[in-house]
């Protein structure tokens, strides 16, 4: 049973839920759990948050970083907040309307990536969030509205307005898949009933850690840069070969203020990029490092860590997006874990 501090974080791909106890498994080999509450981790690719909830819940001193505004409200409202909680009059105030609403969903994205109910909500609902003083209720309330866009979209994706959205915004319910019937409910419902569940599972993440957390907006180096003096530093970068995070949620991130090139580790020849930020990865004792198969193997990528310091690394079978990926994707996928530095062979 999947460890239920998760239901606090939105759906990601590429995220490391079911790994999670894998990694910290095998952490727990070079430092035994019992040592855990004294050590600090720096997670410079937060993502979806998976790995900074769980080490925090084990008592890590964690810092974790991400430049896209849609990891660094998950680093906020849950890794660096220990008390803060959305209550019944914050989801209230969410219907308010907002003096700051510049209705940029319904004027823009409609009917291919929302209704026009949702848009409105969404508009107004965003402003409202934006203009709360209290910097943590502001990441709480942002992060409940990215699990609430998550929840409207079948799959948790932007893709296929074809295949929802424009049918169902012309009510042709009948042409719409059965796997999408989730979303059909979510966009169906009003939204109260549907924050009022999301805020329970953010709230049920937030805990007081053993150790003061923290969460960056910067990029990968600038927040290895600021976590030196940290015991573990885990790295998880997208997969060479892979979708870029920044095409994926393109559409999310306008909606919270941002745009993002697509990013040098996502290419095919992205393993060069993780060898270039390893080089400046020296003063951490202990890497832990995720990776894919999708264009690199296990034998090339150790070799790549391998350079810089002795390195064990394994093989795991892993269904990514396994709700939509084909059957020979999820064949061929592997999950690459490698940990390096003294002690780990």
């Amino acid at each position: 049973m999947a460890w239920r501090g998760y239901l606090a974080l939105p759906p990601y791909f590429g995220g490391k839920r079911e790994l999670c106890p894998i990694i910290f498994r095998e952490l727990a080999k070079v430092h035994p759990t019992a040592n855990w509450p004294g050590l600090r981790l720096v997670d410079p690719f937060l993502g979806g948050g998976a790995v900074s909830l769980y080490a925090k819940a084990r008592g890590f001193g964690v810092v974790c970083g991400d430049l896209a505004e849609r990891s660094v409200v998950v680093g906020k409202a849950l890794i660096e907040n220990d008390s803060t909680m959305i209550g019944e009059a914050d989801l209230l105030r969410l219907f308010v309307p907002s003096h700051g609403n510049r209705h940029q969903i319904e004027q823009t994205y409609v009917p291919d990536s929302f209704t026009p109910e949702a848009a409105r909500f969404l508009d107004n609902a965003f402003a409202v969030a934006d203009e709360v003083g209290d910097s943590i209720k502001r990441d709480l309330l942002r992060l409940l509205l990215v699990k609430y866009v998550f929840s409207l979209r079948p799959h948790a994706q932007f893709r296929a307005p074809n295949a929802f959205n424009r049918p169902f915004a012309e009510g042709r319910f009948d042409d719409i898949k059965d796997t999408y019937r989730h979303a059909l409910a979510a966009n169906a419902e009003h939204p109260l009933p549907a924050l009022r569940r999301i805020a329970k599972s953010v709230n049920s993440g937030i805990t007081r850690g053993a150790q003061r957390c923290s969460a960056v907006k910067a990029d990968a180096r600038e927040t290895i840069r600021q976590g030196r003096g940290a015991d573990i530093l885990y790295l998880d970068p997208p997969y060479a070969g892979t979708l870029a995070y920044e095409e994926e949620y393109r559409i999310l991130d306008e909606l919270l203020g941002e745009s993002h090139e697509a990013n040098a580790f996502s290419a095919k020849d992205g393993l060069a990029e993780l060898v270039q930020l390893l080089s400046v990865c020296g003063d951490y004792p202990l890497w832990v490092i995720s990776y894919g198969n999708a264009v690199a193997g296990l034998d090339e990528v150790r070799e790549a860590v391998g350079q810089f310091r002795p390195v064990r690394a394994m093989e795991i079978a892993y269904q990514h997006l396994g709700s939509i990926a084909s059957q020979q994707k999820k064949a061929e996928n592997r999950e690459l874990l490698l940990l390096a530095g003294e002690g780990v062979c």
